[in-house]
Parts: structure tokens; sequence; C-alpha cells
């Protein structure tokens, strides 16, 4: 944790912390150890923000989880890397979405004080959505929070 926390891990290179600070908040509202609820929201928010960085998710697919590197469907290869992370936090025993965590429900509120953009709004709810284990397929796009 210390090493983690005073930015030694971070040299030379830019850190996200958004699923830290997601957790954060979760843990804080239903009294989750940080352990679980990062299992629960990490592969939510990878997949949610793979396609900003897929070489980032690339390396951590083949480095982390020995995944083959497809030059030709780099997407697949990230995509499996963040699978594997989830299939590996669920033989832990770890729960992998909010409902396994104990969230029965919840309630965002997102207040737009002049600064916030309608894309955040969305991207918060989707996120909140997918830690839930919603697929697109599943997601009502057009705001679910109102």
């Amino acid at each position: 944790g210390v090493i983690a926390h005073n930015d030694i891990c971070g040299v030379g290179r830019e850190i996200d912390l958004a699923s830290h600070m997601i957790q954060d908040v979760i843990g804080g509202l239903y009294d989750s150890a940080h352990g679980a609820g990062l299992a629960t929201v990490c592969p939510a928010w990878m997949k949610y923000v793979y396609t900003h960085d897929i070489p980032r998710f690339v390396r951590y697919a083949t480095e982390v989880w020995n995944v083959r590197n497809d030059p030709f469907d780099q997407e697949a290869v990230a995509l499996e890397g963040i699978k594997r992370t989830k299939e590996f936090f669920q033989s832990l025993g770890m729960p992998v979405t909010l409902e396994e965590l104990g969230v029965k429900s919840g309630k965002v509120a997102v207040v737009d004080k002049g600064a916030l953009e309608c894309t955040l709004k969305a991207r918060v709810e989707c996120a909140v959505l997918r830690s839930n284990g919603a697929s697109e397929k599943d997601i009502p796009w057009g705001g679910a929070v109102r």
C-alpha cells in the first residue's frame, strides 16, 4: 500500500485511479472491503475504458495473463485480458458484480453546476450499470438516471 500510494508506481507515466475512486465511494456507502470493491469495479471499468488505450490493455493481457498477441485483432486480445481478470477474481471467490458485493440498489445523483457535460453523466451511468453486470444490449441508452 505505501509503495502504491507514494507515486513510485507512477514515475514516468500517467496513472488512472478512477476504479479506486469509484470503489472508495461504494465502500463508504455500502461498507465493503477495498479489495472486494476493486474486484467488482475494476473489470467493468477496464471494459469501459480499454478503447482509449488499446495498446496498454494488450500489453496487460499479454504480460499478465499470457494472452497470445494477435496483431490483426488487438481489441480481442485486450478483451481477453479483461475477461481473464474477471475470471481470476471469481476463482478467488471475490464479488464481480455490485449485487454480489451486496449492493442491491443504488441511486446516482449527478448535479450539474455549469461544468458537467451530458457525456460525463452518461459515462457514470454506464459504468454503474456495467459494474452491476449489464451488457451493451441491457443498457438503457438515452438515460436511466433522471
